[in-house]
């Protein structure tokens, strides 16, 4: 072969491949573009989520995390005992959590997600406005 054969039978390798990767129907994004958004969280799957919080069940509300899965028990025990710790540090200065109101909910990551807002009522009458993340795992929703 000439050179101009061998650089032209070389570009037209190089374009094949090129197209036939590119223009493939099942890549990853064709697959997260194609995936029906799951609907937005509700104010009540909120408020049955942090309600485990609210009343000491601090090992469901860790099962609740996304970010405790595939974790060992151990792992699961210790976030339960930090949230534990955290809550009674709270009361200790505002009394118990008497009541709270889901605030705003806003759709985070194409709606894969949601950035919520929480106004906690204390004991003392103190309220305190925080944030929750969640994501959706593709079955249902999870903290963050």
């Amino acid at each position: 072969m000439t050179r101009p054969t061998i650089l032209t039978w070389l570009l037209s390798v190089c374009m094949s491949i090129s197209v036939t990767t590119s223009c493939g129907t099942d890549t990853q994004a064709n697959k997260e573009q194609s995936k029906p958004l799951p609907p937005l969280i509700t104010k009540e799957q909120i408020k049955e989520i942090y309600s485990l919080y609210i009343q000491k069940d601090y090992a469901a509300y860790a099962d609740e995390m996304l970010s405790c899965d595939d974790k060992p028990e151990s792992y699961k025990r210790q976030i339960a005992i930090l949230l534990e710790q955290h809550a009674t540090e709270h009361a200790e200065e505002e009394g118990n959590v008497t009541g709270f109101e889901v605030n705003t909910i806003k759709p985070q990551a194409n709606g894969q997600a949601a950035e919520v807002y929480l106004n906690i009522t204390y004991a003392n009458g103190n309220t305190e406005e925080i944030q929750l993340l969640f994501i959706h795992d593709g079955l249902r929703w999870r903290l963050r």
